[in-house]
This record gives C-alpha cells, structure tokens and sequence, in this order.
C-alpha cells in the first residue's frame, strides 16, 4: 500500500455517515465512472451534494466529464469490502438501471460495467426478481451488441434466478435464448440441448408462443446440421402453432423453410407449394421477405 493510499483510507474514517454510505454505492460499483443519478436513486431522501464535495475534498471521489469516479483502486475496494448498502439500498440500485429503455443502446453501453456489478451483487444477495428484471433490461442491446459470452454467462444467470423463483416462463425464455446464443457461436448440438430443455417446460406450461419458438429454433439447429427430415418434422409441428396464434410474419417464414428443405432434398414440387403459400401470406401483410426469399426461391424452381 501506497503511502497516498494509507492517507486516503484515514480520510475515510474522517469523513461524515451520508459521506461514507455514498462511498460505500460506489464501492459495490464496478471500478469505473458513474452518474450522480445513481447515487440519488439509491438514496431518494438525502441531498447528496454536499457529501459528495466532501469526498471530493478528501480526495476520495473525483469528476471525469460530468460524471464520478472513486479515486483510487484500492479506496473502492476497501469500500467495497468494508461499506456495503444494505438489500434496501441495493434494490434501489438494480430498480434505476432496470428502469433504462431497453433501446438506451448508448446508455446501456456507458453503464454496462454497472449493470454487470449490480446484477452480480443481487445474486449474491439472492435478491432473484431484481436479477430477472436486469437480465430482460439488457437483452434487446445483447440481440443488437452484445459480447457472446456476456450475452450466454447472463442468460445462466437468469436461468438461475427463475429457477430459485420457480417462474417457469422465465426459465424457458432463458434457456431458449441460450439455445439461439450457442446456435449463433455454431455449437449446434449445445443448443439443441437448451432448446429441448426450454420445449419441455413449455409443452408442461402450455406456453404455447414459447413452445413455436423452440420448435422452429430445432428445426433450424438441425437443418444447419444437415439433418433436414428432423427439420421439416419441427418446421411443421411451428407452422402449426403459429398458424393457430394468428401470427402470419411467422407462419410465411416457416412454409419458407419447409420449401427451402424440400427444394435442397430436391422435391421441388413440394417446394413450389410452400414457397407459393409463403408467397401469398408475405404479400398479404406486405412483408419485405416476399421479395427477399419466397420470389427469389420460387425462380429458381
């Protein structure tokens, strides 16, 4: 330890209760720039300011472009380790991030770090719901930016908090997202494992949306594997439920890809009846895939 360090630790057993209960939000943080809205949300009854330039003064917080950042590695460890909020606190924490628009992308990415940290934290914590409600937040930016393997370890996370809540909607989603994770990465049968996982729950449910999902992501697991009996079997079983459901964008894509597998086992007047059907629901509701796919299919017949 620095003699700068040994310093600014006493000027932390100096500083006032509001000073340090700010120092200790920032130390469950990830080590990095924060809003002062943060700290307001986490402590909606205190006039932060004058805490906050007492830690300034101390050396303790300083500014980087309008935001906040502890001043030392070591300082937000020891706050970390030695100032934690309570569950109240922490709550409140997980509350204001999971209140962002989900489609913040640049938001999101300046408090990605923190929404990491607290997320950990209400695991830890077990604070499940809260780690729900942070997993759903951060999906849309995943599906646009996200890492893959921050996109596979939150989506486990998430399985986990839904199983510790025994919110079996929200175990299927996630684990159906896991199976489209590895199914992106190529690690296909890692993926068939997932979504067969997510199948079962929602056929027990009856979560009948859930259930086309997965069954169409199978048939696209295992056509990329070559596999395109199995694929056709799951394409069908989609069509079906997603005919019932009224939901047409859906119901032209999988009579797409039933003509695509038909085609490629060369069974192509099979194919042509798919793509036709595909064809007419894409014109119907003036979907773009029309001429993106069932048109460009149906030429080559």
């Amino acid at each position: 330890m620095t003699e700068q360090t040994e310093i600014l630790l006493k000027r932390v057993n100096r500083a006032s209760e509001k000073a340090i209960n700010i120092l200790g939000i920032a130390g469950i943080l990830d080590f990095a720039s924060f809003s002062k809205d943060v700290i307001q949300a986490a402590l909606p009854d205190v006039n932060i300011k004058n805490p906050i330039n007492e830690l300034m003064d101390y050396g303790l917080l300083k500014s980087v472009s309008e935001r906040l950042i502890i001043s030392h590695a070591q300082i937000h460890n020891y706050a970390r380790n030695n100032h934690k909020p309570n569950n109240e606190i922490v709550e409140k924490l997980a509350n204001y991030y999971s209140e962002i628009e989900p489609k913040s992308y640049g938001l999101i990415d300046l408090e990605r770090v923190h929404i990491f940290r607290i997320m950990e934290e209400c695991k830890e914590r077990e604070i499940w719901q809260k780690v729900i409600d942070l997993v759903w937040m951060v999906q849309s930016y995943f599906n646009i930016f996200g890492n893959w393997t921050d996109k596979i370890e939150t989506f486990k996370l998430g399985v986990t908090a839904a199983q510790k809540l025994e919110d079996k909607y929200n175990e299927s989603a996630y684990l159906g997202n896991l199976g489209t994770a590895y199914r992106a990465l190529g690690e296909i049968k890692k993926a068939i494992g997932y979504y067969k996982q997510a199948l079962t729950i929602n056929r027990e449910m009856k979560y009948q949306h859930l259930k086309g999902y997965c069954l169409g992501c199978l048939g696209l697991a295992y056509y990329s594997l070559n596999e395109k009996k199995k694929a056709i079997v799951y394409y069908k079983q989609a069509l079906t439920i997603n005919r019932l459901m009224g939901y047409q964008q859906e119901e032209g894509n999988f009579l797409c890809y039933l003509g695509i597998a038909y085609f490629e086992m060369n069974k192509k007047d099979k194919a042509r009846k798919y793509f036709e059907e595909s064809l007419s629901i894409y014109e119907a509701i003036k979907s773009p895939y029309a001429d993106k796919y069932a048109k460009v299919w149906l030429n080559k017949i």
